[in-house]
């Protein structure tokens, strides 16, 4: 809280800015801060010509999409049957955009 008080100081009253503005924390480190340093890699996926309103159109999108949902290729061995079956791991992803709202 200290952090984002000086903070609110620094930028508002000029004085403060001159006396204390290499004292005030920019960042607050956090357990994840050497991850989010780095820069994160972005995929334009273009342009699909549907409508996310139609179930039939929806379906469409997330199975074009699907091929870009990183997965890890995994196998084990069922206990009744003793057969190798896949169990393919697959990963989170952040998805989220379109352009139905741009104007």
């Amino acid at each position: 809280m200290s952090t984002l008080i000086g903070r609110v100081l620094i930028s508002e009253l000029l004085h403060f800015s001159h006396a204390f503005s290499d004292v005030v924390l920019k960042h607050i480190e956090h357990h994840q801060y050497s991850n989010m340093s780095k820069k994160s890699e972005t995929v334009p996926l273009g342009i699909i010509f549907r409508n996310k309103n139609v179930v039939e159109d929806m379906i469409d999108i997330m199975l074009q999409l699907h091929k870009y949902v990183p997965c890890e290729k995994k196998t084990k061995v069922d206990a009744s049957s003793g057969c190798e079956v896949p169990c393919d791991v697959q990963h989170s992803i952040l998805f989220g955009g379109d352009q139905l709202t741009r104007k």
